[in-house]
């Protein structure tokens, strides 16, 4: 969908317009999915990835913009919580 949307940007000039794209992600970003995480979850933690590891959503949402971002004059914006705690 992500991809459509900014291919949409495009192909009607609106992507020149832009200024900033802000994607919104939740708990998975830090991997709560995968199991107990480190408690508190910061924005700045590493992103939970690599062999063995699940592909994430918004990793792949998060690169697209990164690269899209560099084909043209658009900010990125990520609004991800600055701490998250998460209790079992």
């Amino acid at each position: 969908m992500l991809k459509n949307f900014l291919e949409a940007l495009e192909i009607t000039g609106a992507a020149k317009k832009l200024k900033r794209v802000i994607l919104t992600a939740g708990a998975k970003q830090y991997g709560v999915h995968l199991g107990q995480p480190k408690n508190p979850m910061e924005e700045s933690d590493p992103w939970i990835d690599g062999p063995g590891r699940p592909p994430n959503f918004y990793y792949r949402q998060q690169n697209k913009i990164k690269r899209e971002s560099q084909k043209c004059v658009v900010g990125l914006g990520g609004h991800l919580p600055k701490r998250c705690y998460w209790r079992r």
